[in-house]
């Protein structure tokens, strides 16, 4: 059986094809390989998919409502992720001395426009013309959405409780639920002014409707954002939302279209004040924030009071009777009686203002953030953490800029907690010519400094204990072909997790964008980085710091078969070795994927055959389509093979269900996993189910 699966994968992949995500399952943007990429890096780097999801409610939002190129403003034009300041001022300037716009194909004379930017903004943007500068101010149509998922492995996990259990199952310590996972979504929206919405979800595991849950759902989370755009209040949030200032030193929350291989632009661009809409059970705030402004000039109070899940343990060996937070964990998961002791154990109280001024080309930031818990922070006593905040409260500021002279693109920010502990990033974007664009981002963190929603660019995942140097390379030497290169120094001044010595690395990459004709698309990556880590000591000794290097590289081929069907091949090669450790580790992962849309009846099908042999350190991050709201970025370790089918089938005009199934099935061992969530089978199964009603 496992031989005819690999000859038929085989000669699948001498075939010829893979997919191109389609747009009727998500924004057809999240094709482009390089978004794909930066997707992969966020969940390698939060080994989870974080608030990944939030960005394609965000691109479906702003494809229904697009921005308008002849009459949108700055801060509209700023919607467009995919433009840096210098193209959002160069097309004001194009239209201030040419007018209007015509067509999209007059965006090409625009300084700083090429084919690859018109195609990634293209959905987001409307030329409509005789449209009032205000068209934003009117209330639009209301829209509203309900979507239910549930989703499953067929397998299961020794987790979960037998149901001929004669004993209590107080004392078990599995999983207290059911398997299926369940999701719940509602929204309304009218235009860019008004959004509201309720999120309900359950994970696998954990209870519904009994034991701590009687209330139904896991996690719910609303939200209410009203923009009147009149006057001096300029927008409304309650509920759940995100706050995003500067380059991320003090406050980010949610979503960047960024990564810290900085093959897109260094700079960071998002929504400064946006409603949370995903299901992800952290990272967000929770109460009321306003926008007040009148020209220029803006304010922006919040205030935020939840309950975090915290790992709580007694303040000491003789003092059982004062707990204190020794961390913080991030997955949201609720099943066992351990993880469901930590639901909402810490209750968080923040609270901020950011004053902001902004004129032509350059715009200020002056951002304030107080944040308190019900227990001292107090991590656990190792040599890593000995730096590392402790506190019951936290009071920090920060000062951002952006700034525009000519071709020159100035952006940073400074911040400064109330321990005397700072972190600094100044970035620079040079565009020499239409053709040539360079970039030098440098960043310095303490090794003490401590924000709670601190989210910037950074090599060692948090905004603390790093400094270093990035720089950037982008040439067009033709209007279809884009080559890009960068270069990353950094160095760790104190221990971190694993590395028992101050540390460094580097990082480096260059990529290869050729688009000849048509859909026809080839994308060539590659990564080479240094880290530092333990080697494995003789009995008795300290452990002994080593560099470690990986490296990386991926082809992809997109292309058109039919009218219908669309294909891509992509191969993965992967290579890690150590210092004094043996032999290096390889790695590769190939792949078939087709995306079929038949002329003849609305159907969309969606599929992928893979092969995959790697080892821990070559693992291979894999960005997957799926479902509408929903990520699959899976990291394929071992030998086996991955494959799955997408597919949707609108009922009626206003339902649309869609279906994926998922497996990854092992030839290197009989089961997965260990502890509790261990299969003993050597295939995993996941199956998601989709209902969506528009109306």
């Amino acid at each position: 059986m496992r031989a005819s699966l690999h000859h038929i994968i085989v000669v699948c992949l001498l075939t010829g094809a893979v997919f191109v995500p389609s747009p009727a399952q998500q924004p057809a943007i999240l094709s482009d390989p390089q978004i794909q990429q930066a997707i992969e890096e966020i969940v390698r780097q939060q080994k989870g998919p974080g608030d990944v999801a939030e960005i394609t409610d965000y691109l479906q939002q702003l494809q229904r409502h697009p921005v308008n190129l002849n009459t949108a403003s700055r801060d509209d034009l700023a919607r467009l992720l995919f433009l840096n300041d210098f193209q959002i001022a160069s097309l004001l300037e194009y239209r201030k001395e040419t007018g209007p716009l015509l067509s999209l194909s007059e965006l090409q004379l625009v300084y700083g426009f090429d084919r690859e930017v018109i195609r990634r903004i293209r959905p987001f943007i409307t030329l409509t013309p005789g449209q009032p500068a205000d068209e934003g101010k009117r209330l639009s149509p209301l829209r509203q959405e309900a979507l239910a998922r549930v989703r499953f492995y067929t397998e299961k996990e020794q987790g979960y409780l037998p149901p001929d259990l004669p004993g209590d199952e107080e004392i078990f310590n599995g999983y207290r639920g059911s398997r299926p996972g369940l999701l719940l979504r509602y929204a309304l929206d009218a235009g860019n002014r008004l959004h509201a919405g309720v999120v309900a979800d359950k994970d696998p595991g954990e209870p519904f409707f009994r034991d701590v849950n009687r209330q139904g759902f896991d996690f719910y989370s609303w939200y209410l954002q009203w923009s009147p755009r009149r006057g001096w209040l300029r927008q409304v949030n309650i509920g759940h939302y995100h706050l995003r200032f500067g380059q991320g030193l003090l406050l980010w929350n949610g979503f960047s279209i960024s990564r810290p291989s900085a093959l897109l632009d260094p700079d960071r661009h998002a929504p400064e004040v946006r409603y949370a809409s995903s299901s992800v059970e952290n990272n967000y705030l929770q109460g009321v924030s306003l926008v007040l402004g009148k020209g220029n000039f803006s304010v922006t109070p919040f205030f935020s009071w939840a309950r975090r899940d915290a790992r709580l343990l007694p303040a000491g060996t003789d003092d059982t009777s004062h707990l204190v937070i020794v961390s913080f964990p991030s997955s949201g998961l609720h099943r066992t009686p351990t993880e469901i002791a930590r639901k909402g154990a810490a209750a968080e109280t923040t609270a901020g203002l950011r004053l902001a001024w902004s004129r032509d080309n350059l715009s200020v930031g002056l951002n304030g953030l107080y944040t308190s818990w019900d227990h001292v922070r107090l991590p656990e006593e190792k040599p890593e953490n000995a730096l590392l905040f402790r506190g019951r409260e936290v009071l920090a500021g920060s000062l951002d800029y952006r700034f525009m002279l000519r071709r020159l693109s100035l952006f940073g920010e400074a911040a400064l907690n109330n321990h005397g502990k700072g972190a600094f990033l100044q970035g620079i974007r040079w565009y020499l010519s239409p053709l040539v664009t360079t970039s030098l981002l440098v960043r310095s963190y303490a090794a003490g400094y401590y924000a709670p929603y601190a989210h910037a660019f950074a090599r060692g995942g948090r905004v603390n204990n790093e400094r270093g140097i990035t720089a950037g390379l982008q040439v067009r030497p033709l209007s279809n072909l884009t080559l890009a290169g960068y270069m990353d120094y950094f160095r760790f001044p104190w221990l971190r997790y694993g590395i028992a010595a101050p540390s460094g690395g580097t990082e480096a990459g260059a990529s290869v964008s050729w688009v000849p004709a048509g859909e026809l698309r080839v994308d060539l990556q590659y990564r080479y980085e240094t880290l530092a880590h333990n080697a494995s000591p003789p009995e008795g000794n300290l452990p002994e710091v080593v560099l470690q290097s990986r490296s990386h590289l991926r082809l992809q081929v997109s292309y058109p078969l039919t009218g219908t069907l669309t294909a891509t091949n992509r191969l993965d090669l992967t290579r890690a070795a150590a210092a004094e450790e043996g032999l290096p580790q390889h790695g590769f992962f190939v792949c078939q994927d087709l995306s079929y849309h038949p002329s003849h009846i609305p159907l969309s099908l969606i599929l992928r055959l893979g092969l995959f042999d790697t080892q821990y350190l070559t693992r291979i991050y894999t960005y997957e389509n799926d479902l509408l709201y929903a990520f699959s970025t899976p990291a394929l370790t071992g030998k086996g093979m991955r494959w799955y089918i997408t597919g949707r089938l609108p009922l009626t005009r206003h339902l649309q269900a869609g279906v994926r199934i998922a497996q990854t099935l092992y030839y290197d061992r009989e089961t997965i996993g260990t502890g509790l969530s261990s299969v003993p089978a050597p295939h995993r199964t996941e199956v998601k189910a989709q209902i969506r009603m528009k109306f």
